[in-house]
């Protein structure tokens, strides 16, 4: 089974100043690196990391060319882009949702992580590697809001024997999930089911420039969450048809 794994951003979460990206690659390791199920003879079995060095491929954009080095040193990344942060104010003000007068999070850093996004999953399809499953992850892995939050989705709930033809992500409650969308720490799936993230930037482009969608939005949550992540995220599961089969994960802190 050869499992690929596309970080994006930012090391340090700016949110959070506990969430870190050290502590999320210990995280990872623990919970992906050197935990993923294997199924040699069919049968399922955890395997000592030492005997399957080649079963991981780590895909990197990030925004911080001063890490990487230590990027390189902590994950061997197949491929790596680095480049200093762009600056997505003019964008924002082109869509017209410069102006949001309470949004969950600033505009241009939500489409900062877009583009981050799409950044390390082009780097994966640009190659002929071809993976059983691939992981959509942050730096800082199980680490964001880890003391105080009571649904801990940031902690992955990782098993290769679920379904990988669905996008495999965390479970909110439908209060959260329903109106607006996924918990966005996290999503796996299968290579095939895991492509469209190649261009999520792109469609949530789309989709902030598309009158059905604004207007949606609008009408329901309010104007100020048209760049709300998790509704973007919702739309692009809708726009490639994943949101009705989603697979829902219950997490918990690991």
């Amino acid at each position: 089974m050869k499992i690929a794994l596309c970080l994006h951003g930012c090391f340090n979460s700016s949110t959070d100043a506990t969430s870190k990206g050290e502590e999320g690659f210990k995280y990872i390791k623990k919970h992906i690196i050197d935990n993923v199920w294997m199924s040699p003879n069919g049968l399922w079995l955890r395997i000592n990391r030492s005997l399957r060095a080649w079963d991981v491929d780590v895909y990197i954009h990030s925004w911080e060319p001063h890490l990487n080095s230590r990027l390189k040193e902590l994950y061997s990344p197949v491929l790596i882009k680095t480049e200093p942060q762009i600056d997505f104010s003019p964008k924002c003000k082109e869509l017209g949702v410069d102006s949001l007068i309470n949004p969950p999070r600033r505009p241009d850093t939500v489409l900062s992580h877009f583009y981050s996004i799409e950044e390390s999953f082009k780097l994966l399809y640009s190659t002929d590697n071809k993976y059983d499953v691939v992981i959509k992850s942050r730096f800082d892995l199980g680490q964001i809001n880890r003391a105080g939050s009571t649904t801990h989705v940031g902690c992955i709930n990782f098993n290769t024997e679920n379904d990988l033809t669905r996008i495999n992500m965390a479970y909110w409650d439908d209060h959260w999930m329903i109106p607006e969308g996924p918990p966005d720490a996290w999503f796996y799936g299968d290579h095939k089911t895991m492509n469209p993230f190649s261009s999520i930037y792109q469609n949530i482009i789309a989709n902030l420039s598309n009158d059905t969608y604004i207007e949606d939005v609008s009408s329901r949550l309010g104007r100020d969450n048209l760049t709300n992540a998790s509704v973007l995220y919702k739309q692009f599961f809708i726009d490639y048809n994943l949101w009705e089969n989603r697979l829902a994960l219950p997490c918990q802190l690991n």
